[in-house]
């Protein structure tokens, strides 16, 4: 039962699992088309919109394989971890200089004092991307 669980959260591509399959050359795009597995030799039902087929039969008749390479799948990053994922600019970057450039016209344009970079506000406004 653990197993079963562990293989329904595992995710092949509909690009991935046609990868296992010969498809033959004169079908047309949407139509169904009987792709033959390379590990056995069955032919297997299916379209390039829908490859449910496909997949189950790699995950029944080709258990190790499926594990292996649903584990091998690149997995999209959550929003979050983007998020989290946000890298400061380094001093020479470009978009860094224009940033800093633009501050120092602030800061000396209206005459500021420098210590407003000392400030707790000032430092939370310069966390933000």
């Amino acid at each position: 039962m653990l197993k079963e669980n562990i293989l329904s959260d595992l995710k092949m591509s509909s690009k991935s699992v046609l990868e296992h399959f010969t498809v033959p050359d004169d079908f047309q795009n949407g139509n169904t088309f009987k792709g033959k597995c390379m590990h056995c030799g069955t032919l297997i039902s299916g379209s390039y919109k829908v490859t449910s087929n496909f997949v189950t039969h790699m995950k029944r008749k080709h258990r190790d394989l499926y594990i292996l390479h649903s584990e091998n799948k690149e997995i999209q990053p959550t929003l979050t971890q983007c998020i989290k994922k946000s890298v400061k600019y380094s001093p020479s970057d470009p978009k860094q200089l224009e940033m800093t450039n633009a501050l120092i016209m602030f800061i000396a344009g209206d005459l500021l004092p420098l210590s407003i970079v000392e400030s707790e506000e000032f430092k939370n406004l310069m966390e933000k991307d």
